[in-house]
């Protein structure tokens, strides 16, 4: 299945899987708003992982905010993703290992 909707150049298998995974979650679930916020100051897109370092393939703009109607016992279910832009078009941004330049 591809997701036109992200940018996945330098995206490895791993962080593609937990985007899926993500995904097929979300899609329990009816969808009830969809917002864009600004990052906030300061945050730290980078992380850790097994020793290896990961940030955003794009520079992050803002989030996308999915708000989810409430469902059995889960309230108030959300995702959130980054958003980059690249050729003047907006993707998930999602992450791979930082390159050491």
């Amino acid at each position: 299945m591809a997701v036109r909707a992200v940018y996945w150049e330098g995206v490895e298998r791993r962080e593609r899987d937990g985007f899926f995974r993500s995904l097929r979650n979300d899609l329990k679930y009816r969808l009830q708003n969809v917002k864009f916020v600004p990052l906030d100051t300061g945050v730290k897109l980078e992380y850790t992982l097994d020793g290896v370092t990961y940030m955003p393939v794009l520079p992050p703009i803002g989030r996308m905010v999915a708000s989810y109607e409430d469902q059995d016992n889960v309230k108030n279910p959300t995702t959130s993703y980054l958003v980059g832009v690249k050729d003047g078009r907006y993707y998930i941004d999602l992450a791979s290992p930082k390159r050491n330049n």
